[in-house]
């Protein structure tokens, strides 16, 4: 899977009621090589560092992901988010292809009731920060917002409208709409 160093723990007690927890690091894992739905797995590229603390409970395939949980910590490089121009969307108001960059980013996820929570995940390019905040469900249906906001030069204030790329539906072919950053029109 393109991982370069790894790392991690796990325990299991099998009594009545089976019970797992794992502890894992991990570096430099390519993010083009997650298993990502076709389409999906196609839009991002870079590199990903972080840990990860999963629990689950019980016997069988069905019964040990709906009771998976956990949570992480995540750093990311070299980003490459491609489908749409994520700044270009937000200033124009208008979804806009093309492909988003970011030299690096971090933030932590929280894993539960078969979905992937990300809050208040950072995005870091020259100009601008990212915001993504949002959910991935397991069965690849996702609620994502990404909130650019440019870097201010010094000594100046700028008031403008931030906008918002929404991706939501199927992630194979979601859909994408740029909206008001805070309104509650399609938010995650």
């Amino acid at each position: 899977m393109g991982w370069r160093e790894g790392a991690g723990d796990l325990h299991a007690a099998f009594t009545p009621r089976p019970m797992h927890e794992m502890n894992g690091r991990f570096a430099a894992v390519n993010m083009a090589q997650l298993p990502w739905p076709p389409r999906w797995g196609e839009r991002w590229s870079g590199l990903a560092s972080g840990k990860i603390h999963l629990t689950t409970s019980g016997v069988g395939r069905e019964e040990l992901l709906k009771q998976l949980a956990g949570a992480g910590q995540l750093k990311l490089g070299k980003i490459e988010f491609r489908g749409w121009d994520v700044e270009l969307s937000a200033r124009s108001g208008d979804p806009s292809a093309g492909a988003s960059r970011w030299t690096s980013g971090e933030g932590e996820f929280q894993l539960a009731n078969q979905q992937v929570r990300l809050d208040d995940f950072r995005l870091d390019a020259v100009h601008q920060r990212t915001q993504l905040t949002g959910t991935i469900s397991f069965g690849m249906d996702g609620n994502l917002a990404f909130t650019p906001k440019p870097h201010p030069p010094a000594r100046t204030r700028t008031v403008s409208q931030v906008r918002e790329l929404r991706v939501t539906g199927q992630l194979e072919n979601p859909e994408v709409a740029v909206a008001p950053a805070g309104s509650d029109q399609a938010r995650p």
